[in-house]
């Protein structure tokens, strides 16, 4: 059987073909000649009638074959020895309950479809129990809301639970926590440096559109005073290691680019990472991004501030790096997997009812079960629905993952699928769109500066 290859050929602005190879992640600038051959053979054409239409000698062609070709590897699992069960992350809501009223907020409010309040400790202490009885370890514990910082008795309690545990099985839990930052004061911080908790906070990179998005419930706007208490933070505990932008339409009409966003939070907030994503909704709200090519316009920022920069510093955002980084490691392998809900993440609401991922709280269709019940992880509800969910974000079955030329270095999310196309278990063709077009003029400008990567 011959072999076959996958390509994607592209134009840069100087009408140069530029192709790309996704299975080895490889980048080339090809003349004509080279870019019909490639065709050719991505159409299945057999070895000989090759060698022939392009008068090429057995080792010349297949010099060029072994240039172009990785066999794909089995798919693997890097995962625990085999009698050791671990889960990536467990996001526990400690309040469904926020002091702010933002906007675009998924979460109702901070209550999702529940009624307000805080989980007790008695409530998280049989969280713990459950999922410290089921899996051997959990890499990382995130506390989560509402606003968690409402519940700081639980998360001290929850912390010290765990370290516990910790003690006892011979390595350390990483705690994470999302914050609107509106409520960081000296106890929380000591509380940071304690346990040593990586915090994210929740602004929108510029002061007067965040002020619009991201108000109390007075409807004042709270920049000032949320960049006071990152900056404390910072400066005692070099957190908030990332700062995590909604970014809107509202952001679009009053022209602020996402490298705007960047380089204001990174002014702001030294060496603070920036997880920047498309406001999700439907297409009348008046947050969500009406043209998301504006995504793929901000990687040629990127560049043209890499080439001006002296000193190596260049604005960038998480999408965007993970594109970056993929295409540069090329030995690494990207995500099996569409979105982690459900494969490295279990979340468990303020009343002990368990899903997927936060973002599906309080949905009813995506319910794993409840921490009270007794045979949570063996009920047929719980496999089912993780079976379900993994059946659908593995790449390898599902039918468009698997044909589309980005699927070695692409993150999706199933919260994203849910705001775009109305289900979570449904590609979103715009955002789909919108990481191959970014992937295309990253694969462009990396061509264009190396010439072949």
């Amino acid at each position: 059987m011959e072999k076959t290859i996958r390509t994607r050929c592209l134009e840069n602005h100087k009408g140069e073909k530029i192709l790309y190879l996704p299975d080895c992640k490889r980048i080339f600038k090809v003349n004509e000649s080279g870019s019909k051959f490639i065709e050719d053979l991505a159409d299945g054409n057999s070895a000989e009638s090759m060698k022939e239409k392009y008068s090429l000698t057995e080792e010349k062609y297949n010099n060029i074959i072994n240039t172009l070709h990785i066999e794909k590897e089995e798919e693997s699992c890097s995962c625990a020895p085999e009698n050791e069960k671990i889960l990536g992350r467990l996001v526990i809501h400690v309040t469904n309950v926020c002091n702010l009223n933002c906007s675009y907020c998924y979460a109702n409010g901070g209550n999702y479809l529940s009624a307000c309040g805080l989980m007790s400790e008695d409530m998280l202490e049989e969280v713990i129990r459950v999922f410290y009885a089921q899996y051997d370890r959990i890499n990382t514990i995130q506390f989560f809301g509402g606003e968690p910082l409402l519940n700081i008795p639980v998360i001290e309690k929850a912390c010290g639970i765990i370290r516990e545990i910790d003690k006892e099985r011979g390595y350390t839990t990483q705690f994470g926590l999302v914050t609107n930052g509106t409520l960081i004061d000296q106890d929380f911080i000591d509380l940071v440096k304690k346990y040593h908790i990586g915090v994210t906070i929740s602004y929108d990179g510029n002061i007067f559109v965040n002020d619009i998005l991201r108000a109390d419930k007075e409807g004042k706007g709270v920049s000032e005073l949320v960049l006071k208490n990152a900056q404390n933070l910072k400066s005692q505990t070099n957190e908030p290691n990332t700062v995590e932008v909604t970014y809107t339409q509202v952001h679009i009409e009053n022209e602020v680019k996402i490298l705007d966003v960047v380089k204001h939070i990174q002014e702001i907030l030294p060496n603070t990472y920036v997880h920047l994503v498309p406001a999700g909704g439907k297409e009348e709200d008046e947050f969500t991004v009406k043209n998301l090519d504006i995504f793929a316009d901000s990687i040629d920022e990127i560049f043209r501030e890499a080439d001006k920069s002296s000193d190596g510093r260049v604005p960038s955002y998480s999408l965007a790096d993970r594109i970056f980084y993929a295409l540069k490691n090329k030995e690494a392998k990207g995500s099996r997997y569409i979105c982690d809900a459900g494969v490295g993440t279990i979340s468990v609401s303020v009343g002990g009812d368990v899903y997927p991922c936060f973002m599906f709280t309080d949905q009813e269709e995506l319910k794993l079960g409840n921490i009270m019940d007794p045979q949570l992880f063996d009920s047929a509800i719980f496999r089912e629905q993780l079976k379900r969910i993994r059946d659908f974000s593995f790449k390898g079955k599902n039918a468009e993952c698997e044909k589309c030329y980005i699927n070695t270095l692409c993150n999706g999310c199933l919260g994203l699928n849910s705001y775009h196309s109305g289900d979570p278990l449904v590609l979103s063709n715009e955002i789909c769109e919108m990481f191959r077009n970014m992937t295309d003029r990253a694969i462009i400008n990396f061509a264009d500066r190396v010439g072949e990567a």
